[in-house]
């Protein structure tokens, strides 16, 4: 990651810290996600397969949510700091 010095961008550096996060929240989480399919496919209980696939669906629906509107904030601010950036 290139660290900028201006003073002035210091909001910018923020929101990279924070998609840091989030990429490394996302990556967590899809690592759960594989060991969450593996368990369904090895499953021989179909009531077993459902409650997994539902534990699943319910743990990842609330994450791509969040990361979507996490996204759809910050891309703006993001692009801003950067433009103005340039113009420096």
């Amino acid at each position: 990651m290139r660290e900028y010095n201006d003073p002035n961008n210091s909001a910018l550096q923020e929101t990279i810290k924070e998609m840091q996060t989030e990429i490394s929240t996302t990556q967590t989480t899809l690592q759960e996600a594989i060991e969450f399919l593996l368990c369904i496919a090895l499953s021989d209980d179909a009531v077993e397969r459902f409650a997994l696939y539902t534990k699943f669906i319910e743990a990842n629906w609330e994450l791509s949510n969040r990361m979507g509107n996490e996204m759809n904030n910050r891309v703006p601010d993001v692009v801003r700091q950067f433009q103005k950036m340039q113009k420096l």
